[in-house]
C-alpha cells in the first residue's frame, strides 16, 4: 500500500513539471496600442518579436495589435516614416509612443518631419480636404488651400485646364514655373488623379528649398501617393453623379435693342440712320425671323446642363511582410455645348475621359531589406468641334443678335460677305477632333539597412521611367453661307424681293493625323542615410 502511494506521487510530481514546463513554453498573446507623439493611433506599424524571426504583424487602423511573445523578450515596431522603437515586455500590455506625428510633412529625398517642428515656410494639404473636390486636374483642387500658392486656370475644357501655380508671386521674367516631385520624381501633377495624392507639400522659402538648390529656385510642389496601411485586405468603391452648368454667361442686346443703339451711335455721329422705322418694328415684332432675326446666340450655343461622372474603387491591405495600395479611377465629363447631334456618326460635344490606374506596393525582403515598387498610368480621350472654344466665343462676342439668322429658309446657314462664323455653325458644321493620350510612370526603389555596421546607417537607390505619347485625329469639313438682303420699294419702303448670296461650300469630312504630344523620362538616384 505505501508502495504504490510513493509511486502515485512520483508520477504526479512528473505530471507537474511536464505540464508546467508547457505552461512556461506557451507564450501569452501581448496586446497593444501604437500611437504617435500626438495621441494619434498608427495604423500599419509592423511589430515584431527581435528574437523569433517571422514572428510580425501590424497595427490595425485603431492602432491595436496582439502579439504571442514572453515576458523579457523584445518586442520592435516600425512606422511607415523609417522610424523604429524596441520595447521589452514586462506585461501583458503595451502602450506604444512613437517619436512621430501623423501629420509629418515629406520635405523630399526620405526627409520627413512633423508639422510642428517646422521652422521653414512650408503649405500642406492632406488628402481629406482633396477629398471635397471634384476636379479632374488635382491642381485645380488647390485653388485657395494653402497661402502663398497662386493658381492661375488656364482654357475652358477640361483637359485644357492645366493650371499655372506660381509661389509667392512670379519670381523671375524667364521660366517661373515650379518644380513638381511625385514620390520624389519630377513628374506632371496633371497625370494624377485626386483618389491617389494623401498629401501635397509646399516648400516656399530658402529654409525649407535648401535641399534643392537652382533648381527649386521657383518654390517646389511634393506630392507623396497613397500606400498600404491596415491590417487585411480593405476594398471601397465609390459612384459620384455631378450636374455642370455655365454661370455669368453675357447678356446681350436683342435684336431690337442693338438696332436703336447702332441708330444712336450713328446719330451722334453725324451720320444717317442704319435701321428705318419699318426695320425696328420687324425686329420688334419677330413677324420676319429671316430677314430681320432677333438671335439668343449663347441660347442657341450652349445647352443648360453638362454632366459629369466619377467612379472610384481601391484596395488597400497589408500582410505579413508585403504592404499594398491599388486604385482605379474613372472620371467623365460631358460639356455644354447644345447643337452636337447635327451630323450622323458623330457627335462634337465637348468630351473628356480619363481611366488612373496606381499599384503601390511595399516589400520586406528581409528585416534590413525593403522594396518600394510604384507603378501608375492614365488613359486619356477628348472630343471636341473642329473649331476651338476660344473661337467660338470670340465668334458670340462679335455676333449680334440682328444681324443674321442661324438658318435660312432655305436651311442654309445664315451668315454675311464679312462675317462668317456663325457660331452655332462652328459647333457643328465644321467637323470634329479626337485626341488619345496614354502615360506610364514607374519607379523602383531599394533600402538596405547597415546596422550591423553602424546603427543608424542605411542606403537606398532609386529609379523610374515615365513615358507619354499623344495622337490627335482631325475630321474637317467647311460649310456654306447663305446671305438674305431685302429688296424694298424707294417710296415706300415696303419689301418688294429678297435676294439671296451663297459664299464657301459644302465639303466632306477631310481626315489627317499627326502626334500632338510625346516625352519621356529617365531618373535614377542613390543615397546614403544616417539617422540616430
Amino acid at each position: 500500500m505505501r508502495k504504490y502511494s510513493y509511486i502515485t506521487i512520483i508520477k504526479n510530481i512528473i505530471l507537474l513539471l511536464l505540464f508546467s514546463e508547457l505552461g512556461f513554453a506557451q507564450q501569452p498573446a501581448i496586446k497593444g496600442t501604437i500611437k504617435d507623439n500626438a495621441g494619434k493611433p498608427i495604423s500599419g506599424a509592423v511589430v515584431s518579436v527581435v528574437d523569433q524571426p517571422g514572428t510580425q504583424i501590424s497595427s490595425d487602423q485603431n492602432g491595436n495589435f496582439s502579439i504571442n511573445a514572453k515576458s523579457g523578450s523584445y518586442i520592435k515596431v516600425e512606422t511607415s516614416d523609417r522610424g523604429n522603437k524596441t520595447i521589452k515586455v514586462a506585461g501583458n500590455t503595451l502602450n506604444v509612443v512613437m517619436n512621430y506625428n501623423a501629420n509629418q510633412v515629406e520635405l523630399g529625398f526620405g526627409v520627413a518631419q512633423p508639422q510642428e517642428e517646422l521652422t521653414s515656410a512650408i503649405g500642406i494639404v492632406r488628402s481629406d480636404d482633396l477629398s471635397k473636390s471634384s476636379v479632374i486636374n488635382p491642381a485645380n483642387a488647390l485653388f485657395g488651400k494653402i497661402p502663398g500658392l497662386s493658381v492661375m486656370q488656364n482654357g475652358g475644357t477640361s483637359w485644357q485646364n492645366d493650371p499655372d501655380l506660381y509661389i509667392r508671386g512670379v519670381g523671375t521674367t524667364g521660366d517661373a514655373s515650379i518644380l513638381v516631385l511625385v514620390d520624389g520624381f519630377e513628374r506632371p501633377i496633371s497625370s494624377l488623379s485626386l483618389l491617389e495624392i494623401e498629401s501635397i507639400a509646399v516648400l516656399k522659402d530658402a529654409a525649407a528649398l535648401a535641399l534643392y538648390g537652382q533648381r527649386g529656385a521657383n518654390g517646389i510642389l511634393l506630392v507623396t501617393t497613397k500606400r498600404g496601411k491596415g491590417q487585411g485586405l480593405h476594398v471601397d468603391f465609390s459612384y459620384e453623379h455631378g450636374i455642370s452648368q455655365a454661370f455669368r454667361l453675357p447678356h446681350f442686346l436683342d435684336a431690337s435693342g442693338y438696332a436703336n443703339a447702332v441708330n444712336e451711335a450713328r446719330n451722334n455721329d453725324g451720320l444717317s440712320p442704319l435701321y428705318s422705322q419699318q426695320d425696328l418694328a420687324a425686329f420688334a415684332s419677330s413677324a420676319s425671323p429671316y430677314l430681320f432675326p432677333n438671335v439668343n446666340w449663347m441660347k442657341e450655343t450652349f445647352r443648360d446642363f453638362g454632366s459629369t461622372d466619377l467612379v472610384n474603387a481601391t484596395f488597400q491591405g497589408n500582410t505579413k511582410s508585403v504592404r499594398y495600395f491599388s486604385m482605379i479611377n474613372y472620371q467623365n465629363d460631358n460639356g455644354l455645348l447644345g447643337p452636337v447631334n447635327e451630323n450622323a456618326g458623330y457627335k462634337t460635344q465637348l468630351k473628356y475621359s480619363k481611366i488612373n490606374f496606381r499599384s503601390n506596393i511595399d516589400v520586406d525582403l528581409t528585416k534590413s531589406t525593403k522594396l518600394r515598387f510604384n507603378a501608375a498610368g492614365n488613359l486619356r480621350d477628348a472630343n471636341q468641334p473642329i473649331s476651338s472654344p476660344s473661337a467660338i466665343m470670340t465668334s458670340l462676342y462679335s455676333t449680334p443678335a440682328a444681324l443674321y439668322p442661324v438658318k435660312t429658309n432655305n436651311n442654309k446657314w445664315g451668315g454675311t460677305s464679312s462675317l462668317t462664323n456663325n457660331p452655332v455653325a462652328l459647333v457643328a458644321a465644321t467637323g470634329y477632333a479626337k485626341t488619345h493620350t496614354s502615360e506610364l510612370l514607374v519607379n523602383l526603389s531599394l533600402e538596405q539597412k547597415l546596422d550591423f555596421i553602424l546603427p543608424g546607417l542605411s542606403v537606398e537607390g532609386a529609379l523610374a521611367y515615365d513615358n507619354s505619347a499623344g495622337y490627335l485625329d482631325n475630321y474637317t469639313r467647311q460649310y456654306q453661307i447663305e446671305q438674305l438682303t431685302p429688296v424694298r420699294d424707294a417710296a415706300s419702303g415696303a419689301i418688294l424681293n429678297t435676294v439671296s448670296t451663297l459664299y464657301g461650300t459644302n465639303t466632306e469630312l477631310s481626315f489627317s493625323s499627326s502626334l500632338s504630344t510625346q516625352w519621356r523620362n529617365s531618373s535614377v538616384w542613390g543615397k546614403i542615410n544616417y539617422s540616430k
